[in-house]
């Protein structure tokens, strides 16, 4: 199928779509009745963290992830100022006013009422949505973050990383209140990231530096993220959950939490890796015999995986953690 061509578009999803994005706003009501949201770049998120930044602390990404949404909106101008792919950083020069909004704002929230896959007791911040945040670069700007907002009355912040090495952890300060702050390690096959996450840390090494950042006062998840349907998906995933269970400690497996996430992609990006990217990664992202058109929770074009398709390969995986790592609770798989 060519780029051109379309999926087919189903109304169930998109209803389905419609009530889960109702059900996130409806939770985020209910922990936040009679109190306005008066800072318009803090949007509702609703799945890893309870916030998002629209407007970020930094946009833009130094890795070079093929599958990944901030590439495909990024761009640069050529000297006839028409755009091109690439992947700018842009770092915002207003941290401290940002920081006194963001506490503006979360002195209007109360004590959270419900317990959801966010957090059970503090609403969760997400600082790195468009970037990762342990980049040499911005560690010194994370470090300032967590310095200043994870102490803030009953505000946690979370960030994923592709780098979560134990050289980079090391250049985190501690937590300045334990567990308060969470760090994702986002973890596939060792393969897989060959072939399409270029200038990140290997998969070894990530898991490695959750058992530094536990020590640090970090609370660490893993983030299954994106899942990419292979021909050896269970033996793949298989040998990645015992590489799990051999490289962390007991006290990490014992909070360990995972989330989940299978691949969407899109057209645009496509014809981008097509022309730019040095790897076949396309192999791996673009199956149209098992994809189909959709919208995400914010409305916009994707491409995913078949829910008949999906929901095989979720069952496999589940049945994997059941196996291989019974005591990592899941947060959300879809």
């Amino acid at each position: 199928m060519s780029p051109n061509q379309s999926f087919d578009r189903t109304k169930a999803s998109t209803l389905f779509s419609l009530k889960r994005l109702n059900s996130y706003k409806n939770n985020y009501e209910a922990n936040t009745t009679s109190h306005s949201n008066s800072i318009d770049f803090i949007a509702p998120n609703g799945r890893s963290t309870d916030f998002v930044l629209s407007t970020p602390f930094v946009k833009g990404c130094p890795l070079a992830c093929s599958y990944c949404y901030v590439t495909r909106k990024n761009y640069s101008f050529n000297q006839n100022y028409k755009p091109f792919p690439s992947n700018p950083i842009n770092v915002s020069t207003n941290v401290d006013s940002m920081i006194t909004a963001i506490k503006t704002f979360v002195d209007q929230l109360p004590p959270k009422k419900i317990p959801n896959q966010c957090h059970p007791v503090y609403y969760s911040l997400d600082i790195g949505e468009y970037t990762d945040m342990l980049s040499p670069d911005f560690i010194n700007l994370t470090n300032y973050l967590i310095q200043h907002l994870v102490p803030y009355k009953h505000l946690s912040t979370s960030f994923a990383s592709k780098i979560s090495t134990p050289s980079h952890i090391k250049r985190l300060i501690d937590c300045p209140v334990p567990y308060k702050a969470r760090i994702r390690a986002s973890i596939s096959p060792q393969w897989v990231i060959n072939q399409t996450e270029l200038g990140t840390s290997n998969v070894v090494d990530r898991l490695k530096g959750l058992n530094l950042a536990f020590d640090k006062g970090y609370e660490v998840h893993l983030n299954f993220s994106p899942m990419i349907i292979t021909n050896s998906f269970k033996e793949d995933y298989t040998a990645l959950m015992k590489l799990v269970r051999s490289l962390l400690s007991q006290d990490v497996l014992k909070q360990l939490k995972y989330e989940g996430i299978f691949l969407t992609h899109h057209r645009k990006l496509h014809m981008m890796n097509n022309q730019f990217f040095p790897t076949n990664s396309e192999s791996l992202l673009w199956t149209p015999h098992n994809q189909e058109l959709a919208e995400n929770l914010r409305g916009n074009e994707k491409i995913r995986y078949i829910w008949s398709v999906r929901s095989r390969y979720i069952s496999i995986f589940r049945n994997l953690i059941s196996e291989y790592l019974p005591e990592c609770t899941e947060r959300y798989l879809f």
